[in-house]
């Protein structure tokens, strides 16, 4: 889990865009698509396919106030809200996507000194 602007998320690893946008709007049909800050009205079969999602720049998907999933600079920085890990882990299953692994953390200079300060 990561945090974005204080909340907690689940950065999402897949290139298949549309078909992890198009599930999450079958469990949120009501919710609304932002495609580069302009709603969408049309369907999602006009503007919601990988070549539109790999073209766009901002996405995001809200329901009732309440940010499910989205990216910026592009579909491979994807992440879901933390209350969508159920939806995620069922793609997960369907192996349509993949949770994203974080970097290990590099110690700091200090931490590697005092580590090395500790070993005989």
């Amino acid at each position: 889990m990561l945090c974005v602007f204080g909340e907690a998320v689940i950065s999402i690893e897949t290139r298949r865009f549309s078909t992890v946008v198009k599930a999450f709007l079958e469990r949120h049909p009501k919710a609304i698509a932002r495609l580069d800050r302009k709603i969408q009205h049309d369907g999602p079969s006009l503007w919601c396919t990988n070549a539109k999602l790999q073209a766009a720049i901002d996405f995001t998907l809200v329901d009732d106030g309440a940010e499910l999933l989205r990216f910026h600079d592009g579909p491979t920085n994807m992440w879901a809200a933390e209350a969508m890990m159920p939806l995620v882990q069922a793609l997960v299953e369907k192996k349509v996507l993949r949770i994203g692994r974080l970097a290990p953390e590099k110690p700091g200079l200090l931490s590697r000194l005092f580590r090395r300060a500790k070993d005989p």
